[in-house]
């Protein structure tokens, strides 16, 4: 009797273990990395046109053209899954377009900003056509961000994890991290990011700094 009794007391601990041991692995695995992918700071930010060779080609290839020290630059373009193209009224992934990169913005203005490559090409970030009203400004980008994709950064700041988030009117979202890093996204459309704070703030986040420029 005694020996069974035994069995029993330590076949209970081992279902305790067992199922705190459970416990914790979900816990674990639903608490999300910070982001997918670890990027480097963009190197490249220019403003030009938007101009493409081999048009014949589909898709063609496109190149930025531009004015520095009174010379004219043409570097190739390259997209990957994280490159964003934003227009007038929002943006989406480049590759997720449902035209050729050269209905939107073959010969327009724009600003690329990305990461060049040993080749000298550049790995677009963000490539955004100029309004209107832009065209005859003087824009001087700035590189230096560190780009993540919008559902990373909803992912941020719905679990908590944005102790500020920045809105510009070129639709980039800056999020700053409880250690002080700071990342950027491409939002959609603009004002897309109050909605995920408004749904964070009125979650288990508390309220969340909003600034807009």
């Amino acid at each position: 009797m005694k020996k069974l009794a035994a069995v029993l007391l330590a076949t209970v601990i081992l279902a305790v273990l067992l199922i705190g041991a459970v416990v914790v692995f979900l816990t674990d695995a639903a608490e999300p990395a910070p982001f997918a992918t670890v990027e480097q700071p963009t190197d490249f930010a220019k403003q030009g046109t938007i101009e493409f060779s081999n048009i014949s080609t589909r898709p063609p290839e496109p190149f930025v053209s531009y004015e520095e020290n009174g010379n004219r630059i043409s570097k190739k373009l390259l997209l990957d899954p994280l490159s964003v193209c934003a227009v007038e009224n929002g943006s989406t992934p480049c590759l997720a377009m449902n035209v050729t990169l050269d209905v939107p913005f073959g010969g327009k203005p724009a600003v690329v900003e990305g990461k060049i490559q040993p080749d000298g090409s550049v790995l677009v970030r963000k490539l955004r056509r100029l309004r209107s009203e832009e065209i005859f400004l003087t824009m001087i980008p700035q590189s230096g961000n560190v780009f993540i994709s919008w559902p990373e950064a909803r992912n941020l700041i719905l679990s908590c994890r944005a102790a500020m988030v920045m809105q510009t009117h070129s639709l980039d979202v800056y999020v700053t991290l409880p250690d002080g890093r700071k990342v950027v996204a491409v939002e959609p459309v603009i004002d897309e990011v109050f909605s995920v704070t408004q749904q964070a703030s009125g979650g288990k986040c508390g309220n969340i700094p909003v600034a807009t420029e």
